[in-house]
């Protein structure tokens, strides 16, 4: 079979003939070592902003914000950050479908001085100012994202320093581009939040947890000795209250129990049976979990539907003749929907009972099927987000009950046999009752096969899971019982919590589960109360009892009234919760503040700076303009330098497409190279444009408002901008990746051996049975009463390997040998010596009275009746090498001692072949996988004069500065190489440059040509896949400008070079025995070559030959193999169909196969 590659990456061909399998190796053995891959990270949950060099160098405040791409919760239990910093998130970290997640360097400054609460860490290391690397990496250690982010163009610089962060433009967008970041509009970022929301769209509320159900407090049960005027007061020193944590309370008893669950769902990230009964369930549509739980114990997320069509199903045929259905439920739409319904194949529009609904009045419903239509119609007028727990009871020949939030509502209906024929539960969906789909959340849904009491049913709306305890135990977290019960029907609670300088709130919440009353007090200022009395003395007890499902259910209060007693830093809510007596054996205070920021700026403003002069002008100046529409005031802008000083830009107004220049007086701040100057608002909430200054001027070109500075030709405050900008030299083609070398085994060496003792060799043997001596096996041993003999010894009546030269009598457990070998000299580590031994049943071997193998024998102490481990027709066993530590110059002794595995066993054998060996060739290693270092990038001139390249600059990935007398020719080329000695090695007749520093990456990289100015040139951003060339990525191939007048930025002006013409054709023999494959589906039946590349390529294909018996018949199997039949008995399948018969472009009229692959041949192609 011969072959040509005309084009390609160096691939594997696979070739099937009948039952004969056999790998080729064409140029690259892809098999031994994979190519640098090309896949993007597994961008699930990616980086979305970042602040790396928060305002003031303040290490502190840095943060990382994640966003979850997918429309589900994602559980990050155990997923790490690396690279600059280290940090694991704990287990149970969900990040909300559609969310974000931030994590601090220290969380307690975050919140007190950037005001974000909630946020995980602290991580160790710290993220460099002037750019860094992150990684993204979940439980396996899967790379998920990753982040290389810079501190100067063509990343952002406005992120370095001004409290700016580096924000994700577009969320969705992946994280490796700088294009995709911008620096965040408002100084401290948008931690939690959307970066940008689209113009006109109002940006996602964020809501800060200000006391959450975990946070710690202080409290005190006041005594007339103890209790103060001004405990309320946030400056009261309460160090010497009890600690505790948020959920205080007690209650006599844990109550009556609930039973467990026959079917139990609690939706935490999946449709899980929590029952134990593994009747799971799918959610449907595009239902998703999320982080929303129910007031419920262990309760961290729910299901919601949207309306439309989602919902959950679980496939259930078990039909009890009783049941209790309990659920959670929240309303985003109040409207008739069904919440929990049984049915069968056909539908809850078809078949429904057993079902809780909501009907258009906003009343809950419970309907049951039993031969007639009965339903329980409730009280609660439901409204829109407030959680609800609903539950429902029947039997047969009993009565249908629905209870509400634990109080059982409407009237009961008796019922008679319940329906039999349901097979599947459904959450959330319609039914023939009920037209529309659930619009909002379901939880903690746990189904019965009996009628649970009411004291079980009060449990579960008061929060207690099936199988618990209920009442208030399982709500309150900190039990005051000790210290209140029966002792004072009040109790004091202070709750601290911080609020940052810069944050302002337009909505302020209060959430509190009580039992019986509380008076709630912000900052020493009263601001709710409920069930208390006027006057609110120490021993105050509450005006009116709440039962325990009352209690646990949380009441929302405004307070918006009191958002102006919120202060920065410090803050203290008070509560004194009130009992209905000292003697009430149940109570409970648990508040939870949560806070909505006010509404933030969405759209960046188009005033941006303009031009500025080197860092050296005295008076230094600066000029913006305004790229917008609209007339912007001047007063609302101030400029500032990371040092804090800060230059206005005076009043007035600028108009559209205007510019504005200021003159700083020279008692103005001074500014350096290298210093950064700001461009913001005048109240410093946000961050418009930023530019770092240089020794020389820079300038932005019309149109290019936060786009690159260039150097202007001349300085023209007030007025355009001027450049003098070079044309005709572009980046022509470009070797990024040169093919790898690819692992090769290495060549043994040429040897020549002789027996140092053959197989006939004369052996010293003892087959009496006795012991021989303790030692016999020792060089030294006196032999001479043994018995001699020529190998192989033993007695056996079949055939073996070698023949028996020395018959031995029969009868005995053990036979021992011994023979001695002469070596002139030590054996070379290269070529020892080599022992092949046959032996029946087992054997141990000693080398110069040292034992070194055993075979078929046991651990352990062997002695003269230990019997081996028996064996059939002995094979050679063997070679095994010996070790020249062993050996000695001069007489050497091999001895073995023979055990049967029955002392009447009818064979034995003992012989042994040993052979020494000279090296008349020595082998070649094995060339291990290299990536080639060979780089170059090549220029072309395509004006119509020559141009010198004096002080001319690649800069970006690599960098290098071109030599003063530099001249490039009209219509020539000129090579930058990473080894420019190597490469004119190999191309004497081309014009090299070089070394350029830094690398190219073999992925992604930015290459920028800049003139003597610093101007760009040209500059190209290449990639490794689609759609820029796959070829040109480690596959021989350079990436190469189809036209040098074309737009070099885009991906499809550029193509793989083509190296056809360096292709030869190679021949390829090899010889095997058919066999069966070790693998399936069997290919039992077929008779033909199959033949595919292992990855994408082409090759050249001619004169296949198959044949059957080459030494005998010397039969032809193929059919056409020349093609001088066309394609005719050959099939192109599948990702190898654009294959086809063509001239030899070296040979015309020479039929060959162009075999064309987009991809992997498969198994049966």
């Amino acid at each position: 079979m011969v072959c040509r590659f005309p084009h390609l990456k160096r691939r594997l061909i696979l070739i099937a003939l009948g039952l004969l399998w056999v790998s080729l190796a064409m140029g690259a053995e892809r098999l031994l070592h994979p190519l640098n891959s090309t896949t993007d990270a597994d961008c699930v949950v990616t980086f979305n902003e970042v602040l790396y060099h928060p305002a003031g160098n303040g290490s502190d405040l840095e943060w990382i914000e994640l966003h979850n791409q997918l429309a589900v919760d994602q559980d990050l239990s155990g997923w790490s950050i690396e690279g600059a910093i280290d940090y694991r998130f704990p287990k149970g970290t969900t990040l909300a479908a559609g969310g974000y997640l931030v994590v601090a360097a220290d969380p307690a400054s975050l919140q007190a001085i950037g005001g974000v609460i909630g946020a995980f860490g602290p991580w160790t290391g710290r993220l460099d100012n002037t750019g860094d690397r992150l990684v993204l990496r979940n439980l396996n250690g899967r790379l998920m994202d990753e982040l290389r982010y810079d501190d100067d163009a063509p990343w952002p610089v406005a992120a370095d320093g001004s409290g700016a962060s580096l924000a994700k433009h577009q969320p969705s967008s992946p994280s490796s581009p700088p294009q995709n970041w911008r620096a965040s509009l408002e100084v401290g970022g948008t931690p939690g939040a959307l970066n940008f929301p689209e113009p006109g769209e109002a940006p996602p509320p964020v809501v800060d947890t200000l006391l959450a159900k975990n946070s710690s407090g202080r409290w005190q049960i006041p005594t007339a000795a103890t209790a103060e005027l001004r405990w309320q007061a946030a400056e009261l020193d309460d160090r010497s209250w009890n600690h505790g944590t948020n959920g205080f309370g007690f209650a006599s008893s844990a109550g009556p129990g609930v039973p467990p669950a026959q079917r139990y769902y609690r939706f935490e990230g999946t449709g899980a049976d929590a029952s134990g009964n593994r009747v799971h369930g799918l959610i449907q549509n595009g239902a998703r979990y999320v982080t929303e739980p129910a007031p419920a114990e262990g309760s961290h997320s729910s299901v919601r539907f949207d309306g439309t069509d989602e919902f959950f199903k679980v496939d259930d045929s078990t039909a009890p003749t009783a049941y209790t259905i309990s659920a959670w439920v929240k309303f985003e739409t109040i409207r008739a929907c069904s919440l929990v319904v049984l049915t069968d194949a056909s539908g809850p529009q078809s078949s429904w009972s057993h079902q809780l609904r909501l009907n258009e009045a906003g009343n809950f419903e419970h309907y049951t099927f039993d031969g007639g239509l009965k339903v329980v119609t409730g009280t609660t007028v439901t409204e829109v987000g407030r959680w609800y727990h609903v539950a429902a009871t029947a039997e047969n020949n009993g009565v249908a009950r629905l209870f509400v939030n634990g109080v059982e509502e409407g009237t009961a209906a008796p019922i008679g046999e319940l329906w039999r024929d349901g097979t599947r539960w459904v959450f959330g969906s319609n039914s023939g009752a009920t037209p529309e789909f659930l619009r909002g959340w379901i939880d903690e849904v746990a189904i019965w096969h009996q009628v649970l009491d009411v004291s079980s049913i009060v449990a579960l709306a008061a929060g207690s899971p099936p199988a618990t305890g209920g009442g208030l135990t399982s709500v309150f977290v900190t039990d005051l019982g000790p210290a209140m019960a029966g002792i004072n029907p009040s109790a004091w609670f202070r709750l601290p919590f911080v609020l940052p300088a810069r944050t302002s709130y337009d909505q302020l919440t209060l959430s509190v589960r009580y039992a019986d009353g509380f008076v709630a007090f912000l900052n020493g200022v009263e601001v709710a109360r409920r069930n208390a009395p006027g006057e609110l003395p120490w021993n105050s007890q509450a005006t009116v009892a709440r039962t325990a499902a009352e209690a646990a259910q949380p009441e929302i209060i405004s307070l918006n009234a009191y958002l102006g007693q919120l202060r920065a830093g410090g803050n203290i809510l008070a509560i004194q919760g009130l009992n209905l007596s000292a003697a009430d054996p149940d109570f409970l205070v648990e508040t939870t503040l949560t806070a909505r920021r006010a509404n933030r700026p969405t759209t960046a403003s188009s005033m941006a700076f303009s031009e500025v002069p080197g860092a050296g002008a005295r008076p230094f100046w600066f000029e913006v303009m305004n790229h917008g529409s609209l007339t912007l005031d001047l007063s609302r802008y101030v400029v500032r330098t990371v040092g804090g000083d800060v230059i206005p830009l005076g009043n007035g107004s600028l108009a559209p497409n205007s510019f504005h220049w200021v003159q700083v007086p020279r008692s103005g701040p001074a500014v350096t190279a290298g210093e950064l100057l700001v461009l913001a608002s005048a109240d410093g909430a946000q961050v418009f444009d930023a530019v770092r200054l240089d020794e020389a001027a820079q300038a932005r070109q019309i149109g290019a408002a936060g786009g690159e500075f260039l150097r202007p030709s001349a300085s023209t405050p007030g007025t355009e901008n001027t450049f003098a900008l070079a044309e005709g030299i572009v980046i022509n083609e470009i070797l990024y990746h040169a093919p790898p070398t690819f692992p090769r085994p290495g060549t043994p060496p040429e040897v020549e051996t002789r027996p140092v003792i053959a197989w006939d060799s004369s052996w010293k043997y003892d087959a009496s049975g006795n012991e021989p001596g303790v030692n016999w096996f020792d060089p030294m041993f006196d032999d001479s009463s043994w018995a001699s003999g020529p190998g192989v010894l033993g007695f056996r009546t079949g055939v073996l390997a070698e023949p028996i030269r020395t018959t031995l009598p029969s009868g005995q457990w053990t036979y021992y040998f011994r023979v001695p070998f002469v070596l002139p000299a030590l054996p070379a580590s290269d070529c020892p010596l080599q022992l092949r031994f046959l032996v029946d049943d087992g054997a141990v071997l000693y080398l110069n009275g040292q034992e070194f193998h055993r075979h078929r024998m046991p651990e352990g102490e062997i002695t003269s009746t230990t019997p081996a481990i028996n064996v059939g027709d002995p094979p050679v066993i063997g070679p095994l090498a010996l070790e020249s530590s062993g050996l000695v110059v001069g007489t050497n002794w091999l001895a073995i001692e023979v055990h049967q595995w029955n002392r009447d066993s009818s064979d034995l054998v003992c012989g042994a072949e040993l052979l020494s060996c000279e090296v008349t060739k020595p082998g070649l290693p094995a060339t291990p996988f290299a990536e080639s270092e060979e780089q170059w990038i090549e220029l072309f001139n395509r004006s119509a004069k020559p141009m010198s390249l004096a002080g001319w600059q690649l800069a970006g990935a690599v960098s290098f500065l071109f030599p003063p007398d530099t001249i490039l020719g009209a219509g020539e080329y000129l090579v930058v190489a990473r080894d420019a000695a190597a490469l004119r090695a190999r191309y004497p007749n081309i014009r090299v440059l070089g070394d350029f520093s830094g690398r190219l990456s073999r992925r992604s990289d930015h290459l920028r040509l800049l003139d003597s100015n610093g101007n760009p040139a040209d500059e190209v951003r290449y990639a490794d896949d689609r759609p820029w060339p796959h070829a040109a990525d480690g596959g021989g191939s350079s990436l190469e400008l189809r036209d040098p007048r074309s737009d070099n930025s885009v991906p499809e002006a550029w193509s793989a070079s083509d190296e056809s013409r360096r292709s030869l054709w190679h021949s390829y023999r090899f010889r095997a025995t058919a066999r069966d494959p070790v693998f399936g589906p069997p290919l039992y039946g077929f008779h033909e070559l199959r033949l595919g590349l292992l990855d994408d390529g082409e090759l050249l294909l001619d004169n296949v030959s198959v044949i059957e018996d080459p030494d005998g018949a010397h039969t032809e199997l193929i059919q056409n193999g020349s093609f001088t039949s066309g394609a005719t008995y050959w099939r192109l399948l599948g990702n190898h169909s654009h294959s086809g018969v063509q001239d030899d472009p070296d040979r015309p009229g020479n039929a060959v196969l162009r075999v064309v692959a987009t991809d992997a041949r498969g198994y049966l192609h």
